[in-house]
Formats: structure tokens, sequence, C-alpha cells
């Protein structure tokens, strides 16, 4: 009969067993550790979801839709294991899909519902919105022990907002007090404000400097003060919800 170990040689066998794993998982959290550390470069294309912001400006309220667009990041930063701290710029211009007016006001004096219908309804009004975002973020990677990386974080910084709107050109048709109202519409003016974002997504390693990665953010700013859209100072939020897909490179 072959030997077989008494209490000493498993309890001996145990020990080395656990020393083995309790190496093998160290040497591993330090492999995931350096891997995700260091300085890189990302590279994003975002596609943000049409919005409608409110539009205030004295006695004229309304709402204006925007078309989904397409929105371009770049971001340098550094990583601390799963932990990542960077700086990104963010620019994107959405096309003005209407503008649709609840109340009207020039010179103080509000126009009636006809009218009100008349230019929501008849009047071709055309613009655009674009942003700049400047933030600082911070991300965390969650290693769940396979190849995709899960990370969730967000970022505060500022954002240049900029309108532009159309000044309708063909007004012939439309009764005097239409093409008063109408007149007033138009303009570009931008300001700078406050923002902030959240969200996070799934990255995946591809090589050991190359990381690709998809996500969901959502991008707020404060409301924008806007002197030449009207005959008084105006104001419009902007908010969007971005979806994103992107590389980073390790240097």
């Amino acid at each position: 009969m072959g030997n077989v170990a008494g209490p000493a040689g498993m309890t001996r066998a145990l020990g080395v067993a656990a020393l083995l794993g309790v190496v093998l998982l160290v040497f591993s959290t330090a492999a995931y550790a350096q891997r995700g550390s260091g300085l890189y470069l990302a590279a994003d294309l975002g596609m943000a979801s049409s919005s409608t912001s409110d539009l205030r400006s004295g006695g004229t309220k309304g709402k204006t839709d925007f078309a989904s667009a397409l929105g371009y990041s770049a971001a340098l930063g550094f990583g601390w294991g799963p932990l990542r701290m960077e700086g990104e710029a963010t620019w994107r211009e959405a096309d003005v899909d209407s503008i649709k007016y609840a109340r009207f006001s020039v010179g103080g004096q509000e126009l009636s519902e006809d009218v009100v219908r008349a230019i929501n309804n008849d009047v071709d009004l055309k613009g655009s919105r674009a942003t700049l975002s400047l933030m600082a973020n911070a991300w965390y990677d969650v290693d769940v022990g396979i190849g995709f990386t899960p990370y969730f974080g967000g970022g505060v910084g500022v954002q240049y907002v900029r309108y532009e709107i159309d000044r309708p050109s063909d007004l012939s048709r439309f009764e005097p007090e239409v093409v008063g109202a109408a007149r007033t519409i138009g303009g570009d003016d931008g300001d700078w404000v406050l923002a902030y974002q959240f969200g996070g997504g799934v990255a995946y390693r591809l090589m050991e400097s190359l990381v690709v990665q998809v996500g969901y953010r959502y991008m707020g700013a404060g409301d924008p003060k806007l002197t030449s859209l009207s005959d008084s100072s105006a104001k419009s939020e902007a908010g969007n919800h971005v979806f994103r897909a992107g590389i980073r490179i390790g240097f």
C-alpha cells in the first residue's frame, strides 16, 4: 500500500496551496492595476438624442425642439489602477426642428392666440445650437474578472452654448401682425455656463495599450442668457442624453 499523508502533511499541503493562491491573487491584482495605470488619450463619437429646451424672454415663452446630433470628444487622462482622472473637450451642433410659442410679446404687448398659432404653424423657422464643453472627469473601472470592464463616474466643467436662429425671409403672404412678430425672431448669441455630466459604460481591452469603449452620459448645463435672439434677454435650457463609442490609447 502506498504512503498516505498524515495530518501534518495535509496541513503543509494546504498551507502551500493557500500561499500559492495569495501570490497569484497579488500578482493578478498588481497586473490589473499596472495595466490600468498611466497616461492615456481617448477619442469618442457620440450621438445626442433629440431634445427640447424651454425659451423664455419677457412675455414670450415657448419650446425649441432640436434634432439628434453627432458630437466629437477628446480627452487626456491618467489612471491609477481602477481610478481614472481626465480633462475632456466635446463639440456638438444640433439643428432646430421647430420653435413653438405658448405666448408671444412684441414691445411688451402680448399677441393674440391666432397670431401665435400662425407663427407656430406657418412661419418656417430654422437654426442650430452648438456647444463646446470643457470638463474635468473621474471614472472608476470595475474589475469583474472577465474581458469586459464596466465603468461609471462623471464630471463638472463649463460649456459654451451658441444659438443661431435664421430670421424668416418670405413673409409676404402673412398678416401685418404676424410679419411684425416674425421679424423680431432670429439672430445669434452665445454664453458660457456651468456644466456637469454623469454616466457609465463598458470597456474592452483589445491590446495592452488599446481599449474600446461604449457608454451613456447625461450632459446638463445652466441656462445661457441670450440677448440677440429677441427684443429682450432670453434664457434657454441645454441638456442631452448622449450615447458614445470610442477608444483609449495608453502611453
